[in-house]
């Protein structure tokens, strides 16, 4: 006899501290010269997330952002470990 187990689906958002404007715009200069790859990811997930309109979805699938951005998951885990995503 099989459980029924449900999909679960991981999702991203930023943190309180990277909604700030300010703050992303200290985080876009230091990435574009030490982390293209995290600025990329970041830049993805800020399309997705429909960020520029001010009606945010502050949840993005994490498969979804990771195929888009074409990036490997230790550059999302990293931005994870700086407290920029949660």
């Amino acid at each position: 006899r099989r459980t029924y187990k449900p999909k679960m689906e991981t999702r991203i958002r930023l943190t309180e501290k990277s909604c700030d404007e300010q703050y992303l715009r200290e985080l876009f200069d230091e990435l574009q010269r030490k982390a293209p790859k995290q600025l990329n990811i970041l830049m993805k997930y800020l399309e997705l997330s429909d960020y520029s309109s001010g009606r945010m979805q502050y949840q993005v699938s994490k498969s979804e952002l990771l195929h888009r951005s074409s990036v490997t998951p230790a550059v999302l885990n990293a931005l994870v470990g700086k407290g920029i995503f949660e």
